[in-house]
């Protein structure tokens, strides 16, 4: 897809990421952050038993790397086969909404449905392959948000915009541009007290405006916003902005109740 940068120059998306269909062994895995949207960062580790893909929220990204290790791999997929053989059909990710870590193998030919999973219990999740220390130095991809609070004809509104950033990562063979895999975008709200998290309803209307795109590594989009929700919670020193994000399967191939990350955004208020 060709579109124009900042200085009006014509200039090429990387495009999607490839061969997602060969990763087929995938650990996901739940971080406890009280402040966080549900209360949890998550993290998805994937292999096709040389390579590894890895994805994870953080207060104010989402980091994306990707890296051969062919040791680290074929602990990831011995794991997760002895693991599925006790497992079950992955219905939904309610089943195993309780869950610290959940095994799974994408059964099915191509990027068509079909999976076994298995969650851990919390003390089993401990024991899970973890990955080199040097994966913090390679190269990374992040996503970042941000958000802007004011009047749009009439009403209140909430602007957002996301990019991609990284540049060696898009110096590197692993590169691709991951707002190519977005399928939506949605803010949501959270105060926290005591420890315990609320989760607020932020946008006023159900159907969600189309995603417009600014530049090769920047989407936006504005949604109007519930009012109410802001004069009774917009004070709120734990009152945070979190953008859920829904990915497409041709990113990681997992059933789509999977395939939700999110990150924190500081809120500017231009009322």
């Amino acid at each position: 897809m060709s579109i124009f940068n900042r200085d009006g120059e014509a200039a090429e998306s990387p495009g999607k990421l490839p061969r997602s269909a060969d990763f087929e062994y995938l650990l996901w895995k739940r971080h406890a952050a009280p402040s966080a949207y549900h209360g949890s960062l998550p993290e998805l580790i994937a292999s096709d038993g040389l390579h590894v893909r890895r994805m994870i929220s953080q207060q104010h990204h989402i980091a994306f790397q990707a890296f051969e290790d062919a040791d680290t791999a074929r602990k990831i997929t011995s794991r997760i086969e002895r693991s599925v053989s006790r497992g079950a059909a992955l219905l939904g990710y309610a089943m195993f909404s309780d869950s610290d870590a959940v095994a799974i193998m994408h059964t099915g030919r191509g990027l068509e449905p079909g999976w076994l999973a298995l969650p851990f219990p919390h003390q089993d999740a401990r024991r899970l392959p973890t990955l080199p220390l040097r994966v913090a130095k390679l190269p990374k991809l992040r996503l970042v948000g941000g958000a802007t609070l004011g009047w749009a004809k009439g009403e209140l509104s909430l602007k957002i915009a996301l990019e991609q950033r990284g540049s060696e990562f898009l110096d590197s063979p692993e590169a691709f541009n991951i707002l190519e895999h977005i399928r939506s975008v949605r803010p949501v709200a959270r105060v926290t007290h005591d420890g315990e998290g609320r989760e607020l309803r932020l946008v006023s209307k159900k159907e969600d405006p189309p995603l417009e795109r600014a530049g090769v590594f920047r989407l936006e989009a504005a949604f109007p916003v519930d009012d109410v929700i802001v004069r009774e919670f917009g004070e709120d020193p734990s009152f945070r902005v979190w953008l859920v994000i829904r990915f497409d399967q041709e990113l990681f191939c997992l059933p789509e109740d999977w395939l939700g990350f999110w990150l924190g955004v500081e809120l500017e208020d231009k009322r």
